[in-house]
């Protein structure tokens, strides 16, 4: 259940994941979360996925998109030694495109009042759940930073672990994501707060202690 919060006290992990255009935090920093759209959705709002083609014989390089790319592989007009990861890269792009436009219609329509996956930021309550998250989203050493914030403002506590993350029937994505905003737990829950609101960041947290570098 969503819940108002008032200078409750949460972690972050920040990082510039998805080409965020926002700087690493700093102690005193002040934002506003849920008037824009997040860095996270940010991504499919204003890039394209493409892949480099060299043009025989004249050696010019073009951006193609990425279906395009497959399809100009699959009739032999390209070669790619990267296949397999440009085939996965692609396949995971709009699997995770397709989530979360169907888990935002889930909450348009019956979870109005929780905080949007496309304008929250992620906040986490806990350092053992700290460590986790960087364990699972696979973050490299000096690539995020972990903050201490408090937060105003409105929160949800959601399982990561309700996110779907490959291809399933239709009808098992509708469930997921009802549990997902229901604030249901699975037998290991991931657990992570989606807020909106205003954050104030207290501390930089030394990450060589937790452990994950």
């Amino acid at each position: 259940m969503t819940q108002t919060v008032n200078e409750q006290s949460y972690f972050h992990i920040n990082s510039n994941a998805n080409l965020s255009p926002h700087p690493i935090m700093r102690r005193g920093d002040i934002f506003e979360i849920g008037g824009t759209t997040n860095p996270f959705f940010g991504f499919y709002e204003e890039h394209q996925r493409t892949y480099p083609v060299t043009e025989t014989p004249t050696g010019i390089v073009h951006q193609v998109p990425a279906m395009k790319f497959l399809r100009l592989v699959k009739d032999g007009e390209v070669t790619s030694t990267d296949l397999p990861t440009i085939a996965r890269d692609t396949a995971n792009h709009f699997l995770m495109l397709a989530r979360e436009l169907l888990w935002e219609n889930v909450r348009l329509a019956e979870f109005p009042e929780a905080p949007s996956r496309q304008r929250c930021i992620w906040l986490i309550e806990s350092m053992a759940n700290v460590t986790n998250w960087i364990s699972h989203l696979g973050f490299k050493p000096n690539h995020y930073s972990v903050v201490r914030v408090r937060a105003t403002g409105r929160a949800l506590n959601v399982d990561g672990n309700y996110l779907a993350g490959d291809s399933e029937p239709l009808p098992v994505w509708f469930e997921k994501a009802r549990a997902y905003w229901s604030s249901k737990n699975t037998q290991n829950p991931l657990p992570e707060v989606l807020f909106e609101g205003r954050i104030e960041v207290d501390e930089i947290i030394d990450v060589t202690k937790l452990g994950t570098t």
